[in-house]
């Protein structure tokens, strides 16, 4: 990933400081990831570097480009999420909300 950020013109850093800009993470699990969101970093899975990448390769693009909106990394991504003891309308608007933001949801 440094590598690719470097090539493309940004600036990798591994700590988290006013400048930053973007989070690379897979995991909003972390940290760091809260803490990023609360200051307002835009938080990126490792695909959007690789989309990024790919794509400007064959034309100019910017990497805050709509096309990668897509490569956001949500507050309930890569996590399973299940609830007990809801009513099913409940049940419902949190599945909603999980599938929406990154999550998979199961009742049981």
């Amino acid at each position: 990933i440094k590598e690719k950020v470097q090539l493309m013109g940004g600036c990798y850093i591994d700590t988290l400081v006013e400048k930053v800009t973007h989070l690379v993470t897979d995991s909003p699990k972390s940290e760091k990831y809260l803490a990023a969101a609360e200051i307002g970093v835009k938080l990126m899975c490792s695909s959007w570097i690789e989309a990024v990448w790919e794509a400007s390769q064959s034309s100019n693009i910017h990497a805050n480009d709509e096309e990668f909106e897509e490569h956001k990394c949500l507050p309930f991504q890569n996590l399973n999420i299940s609830s007990t003891g809801l009513t099913d309308v409940k049940r419902k608007e949190i599945e909603k909300l999980v599938n929406k933001y990154g999550g998979k949801y199961s009742a049981r």
